[in-house]
């Protein structure tokens, strides 16, 4: 019977393809043929349904080795014959070899049959292959996906031990990656340590055959863990029936092994526990679960045997005492199938009473159903005990806590919370217990104190000490702060770490203020010292510099530049000298020269030199009575009282545009407003000072008058201007009072008594520099600049002068003609002699020698030590050349100095 096969013919004759055709059906062929002679047209007809393709060499259109390509780039697996009048060996093996299946000269079709004969059976051959090529694969692939997706370790191993195949359970078991798996020795790799004969007994075996079915061993993990495997092995083999090595299989029971012996373990402490273990059953109807195990423990801590309490319920245990409310709870615990944990009175097999904590707990089957109830049962008789005894201890210790006249606290010793304290605590730090139990002790420690309380905490947190006593403050809001002597001492646990600090605080604010007056006046005691020092040896500086200075203003009349200049060095000098007179103020070492006076004039004359020293930025806005009543005043320190505020309203300012107001009026002060200002009541001066700065806190007001107080940075304040301020308005019988908020600005109110009896002031006389007459004055001072100063102006104002720079030269020149010198002008601190002691031996050579004393240092030279001496006038250093010429003149003539 004929074969049917469907062809493609690529012939340009029609007569060759019908030969073609003859052919076939010669051979025993039926063929579906097509004849095609282009390439559009043989790709149309290239399809997977071909037997057979047949194709010429040469056409006119289209060539056989391009259709051979277009076949193989359909990726069709069709046989391809190609047939030629005329073709070549090479040519022939060239298209062999591009995959032509056969080659004939068309002279020669006879071969056709049998070429395609060939070819067909051929193709079929590698279609069935690749076939069971496909139903292998498959095979294999859902092989290696069981092995993949089953908890069971599959792997092979060649005759050697080498890793030929694994699974990713052994890799994920292992923690192995499959590079470092595969190629390498299972027993380097699994078994390390193990011992090399294992290795060849394993290479024996699989070579005999006698690989053993199943048995355990344990392989370790990337991370040392041994894991136990159960392996089932097969011997592998090739087509020859050669050995190639072993398949194996293995489960891990190391979890199931552990299990096991959990479980033993578990039975062994059960019997061996020395806590209380029963067993019941799970039926909670009346008359409730039986009892269905005991441990040995039970049984000696209640003195039951197990043939008492097996078969019976609970309830043996339970007495008088036994709290029914416990009871209810656990029962509802166990209907609800929930843990239970209590605490009861229960009775032992001799009636006798004993606390007893419960563990309840159900147990359940495989489905979840609640089939027994086990409980831990322990004696906690001598923990309530101890409880109660610790009860009454806390209750004590509260008491004493509560009612301690010294603030306690407990703080957190990890990170210092406050966890309880005492009303007196919560007195010392200004807050109440519910502030203090969400602050830490540092929250409320003055940042000066903190580093050093701090540091010893952490000593205490370490161990290295036990407690430390420290005096510190605490910072309160809105209030001042209050000093405290505060002890902390460390409350350790078991583990032998600081469980919390005890801290106990006495209140020492009032010591404070003592020890701190006591400081201050020791401060005052050194200041005094030291400005009487300085003040003498300043001012005969001072001296100097003014007396050429205004010399020099005399000589140069006609240069107004270099007046100008020397007159700058003048007001320098003054405030120089205004700074001396401060400290000597300050110090109370400066005497007190009130007078009658006007205080318009004064706030005039200090306001000017304000404005030049302040920037323009700040306002003046002054306003100034001429009705202000005249006062007993020293004008110098009035001055000196209105530098200070300007000059610290200006500092309040700062940068920033202000005004500073200054205002003097006439005010009464009324009985109940002398009360509040400690004013007698009367007429006063009231000037005010007031900015537009940035204001004071409660704390700064309060401390302003303090001496060395000051808000300004290290090396830009005194800390004397405010105290000079209070203690001038003081020795005025007047007062200072302060009013300022942060960030309104701050007003000062000074308060001057009137004078009695006088409201107003004579106008001031035209007083000329009085000049002399030729009268020889004998001048003494230790320094020579002052005695050459000295000199030149006491002959500008028309008087001779000898001078002496040692008290011994000027004894000498009076002893030698005692009627010579019509006026002694001496200073007083001179090495070797006073200029007190000096009056005192020149009255002895010349009675009534008019003698006029200079000192930068007057505070020990009271009138009656001055008089005793025969000293007829003093004269302050540095002067002025008017001050000069009147005392000098007025000493000559017999008459006191206006």
């Amino acid at each position: 019977m004929p074969q049917p096969i469907k062809v493609l013919i690529a012939e340009d004759n029609p007569d060759d393809a019908a030969l073609i055709v003859l052919e076939l059906h010669r051979a025993g062929f039926e063929p579906d043929w097509k004849r095609v002679d282009t390439e559009t047209a043989y790709l149309e007809q290239l399809n997977s349904g071909l037997d057979l393709v047949v194709s010429d060499f040469h056409m006119p259109q289209f060539t056989g080795m391009r259709a051979l390509e277009l076949l193989k780039e359909r990726g069709l697996d069709v046989p391809f014959i190609l047939v030629s009048g005329t073709i070549g060996e090479d040519t022939a093996v060239e298209a062999m070899k591009s995959g032509a299946t056969d080659y004939l000269l068309k002279d020669r079709l006879a071969r056709l049959g049998q070429a395609v004969g060939h070819a067909l059976a051929r193709s079929r051959a590698i279609r069935e292959r690749a076939h069971t090529k496909e139903i292998l694969n498959e095979s294999e692939r859902r092989f290696r996906e069981l092995l993949e997706n089953v908890d069971l370790i599959a792997v092979t191993l060649d005759r050697n031990g080498t890793v030929t195949f694994s699974n990713d359970y052994l890799l994920r078991l292992t923690g192995r990656r499959r590079a470092e798996v595969m190629g390498a020795s299972w027993f380097a790799l699994f078994l390390p340590g193990a011992d090399p004969v294992m290795r060849e007994t394993f290479i024996g075996r699989v070579a005999a055959g006698l690989v053993p079915v199943h048995y355990e061993n344990a392989i370790c993990t990337r991370d040392n863990e041994w894991r136990e495997i159960v392996w089932s092995n097969i011997v592998l083999r090739d087509g020859g029936g050669h050995i190639t090595g072993i398949a194996s299989i293995g489960q891990d029971v190391t979890d199931r092994r552990r299990a096991e012996q959990s479980l033993r373990l578990l039975g062994s402490a059960v019997e061996q526990a020395t806590e209380s273990i029963m067993i019941t059953d799970a039926i909670l109807d009346r008359p409730g679960p039986k009892i269905v195990f005991v441990n040995p423990a039970f049984m000696r801590m209640t003195g039951f045997s197990a043939e008492d309490v097996l078969g019976k319920t609970p309830r043996i245990l339970q007495g008088p005492r036994t709290d029914p409310g416990v009871l209810r709870r656990l029962r509802q615990n166990l209907e609800r199938g929930e843990l239970f944990e209590g605490e009861a009175v229960n009775y032992r097999k001799d009636r006798t009473e004993y606390y007893e904590e419960w563990r309840i707990a159900p147990l359940r089957d495989a489905q979840g159903i609640i089939t027994h109830f086990v409980a831990i049962l322990r004696d906690i008789t001598e923990r309530k005990r101890a409880e109660n005894a610790l009860r009454t201890s806390e209750q004590r210790f509260k008491a004493f806590f509560q009612q301690a006249a010294v603030g306690v606290a407990q703080t957190d010793a990890a990170n210092g919370r406050y966890l309880q304290v005492n009303q007196r605590f919560c007195d010392i730090a200004g807050r109440t217990k519910a502030e203090l139990e969400h602050l830490t002790f540092a929250a409320i420690t003055h940042p000066q104190d903190l580093g050093h309380s701090l540091e010893m905490t952490g000593r205490l947190r370490s161990g290295a000490i036990r407690e430390f006593t420290q005096e510190k403050r605490y910072v309160r809001e809105g209030r001042p702060d209050v000093w405290a002597n505060v002890t902390v001492s460390s409350m350790w646990n078991e583990g032998d770490a600081p469980d919390f600090f005890i801290v106990v605080a006495q209140d020492i604010t009032a010591r404070k203020r003592l020890e701190e007056q006591f400081l201050q006046a020791q401060k005052m005691e050194a200041i005094g010292t030291l400005a009487g020092g300085v003040a003498h040896d300043f001012n005969n500086i001072l001296a100097a510099i003014n007396g050429y200075t205004e010399l020099s203003l005399l000589i140069l009349e006609g240069n107004p530049e270099v007046r100008g200049h020397l007159v700058a060095v003048l007001q320098a000098s003054g405030r120089a000298t205004d700074l001396v007179r401060q400290i000597l103020t300050f110090s109370r070492q400066q005497k007190l020269e009130r007078r009658p006076l006007q205080l318009r004039p004064v706030v005039v004359e200090t306001l000017k030199l304000l404005r030049a020293t302040i920037p323009t930025t700040i306002e003046f806005d002054i306003s100034l009575a001429t009705d202000a009543p005249v006062v007993l005043a020293d004008s110098t320190q009035i001055h000196q009282v209105l530098m200070n505020l300007g000059t610290n309203a200006w500092h309040a300012m700062k940068d920033r545009p202000g005004r500073l107001q200054v205002k003097l009026e006439r005010c009464v002060v009324d009985p109940t407003a002398a009360v509040n200002s400690r004013l007698r009541p009367g007429l006063y001066a009231h000037i005010s000072v007031s900015d537009s700065g940035c204001g004071m806190g409660e704390e700064t007001r309060r401390r302003i008058f303090e001496p060395f107080f000051t808000t300004k940075p290290l090396g830009e304040g005194t800390g004397l201007g405010m105290a000079v301020v209070h203690g001038i308005m003081d020795t005025h019988d007047g007062a200072v009072t302060v009013y300022s908020q942060p960030g309104e600005g701050t007003v000062f109110h000074l308060y001057f008594p009137a004078n009695a009896g006088e409201t107003t002031l004579p106008p001031p006389p035209d007083d000329p520099v009085p000049r002399g007459h030729g009268e020889r004055v004998l001048l003494v001072d230790d320094e020579e600049l002052l005695v050459r100063l000295g000199k030149i102006a006491l002959t500008a104002l028309g008087y001779e002068v000898e001078v002496a720079t040692q008290p011994d030269a000027a004894i000498a020149l009076v002893r030698a003609d005692p009627q010579r010198f019509a006026l002694v002008l001496t200073d007083q601190t001179m090495p070797g002699m006073t200029g007190l002691m000096l009056a005192n031996q020149l009255r002895k050579l010349c009675p009534g020698l008019p003698i006029i004393l200079t000192t930068g240092y007057t505070m020990a030279l009271t009138s009656q030590v001055l008089a005793a001496a025969g000293i007829c006038q003093l004269l302050p250093k540095p002067t002025t050349l008017h001050d000069l010429g009147v005392a000098v003149r007025a000493a000559i003539s017999g008459r006191p100095p206006r």
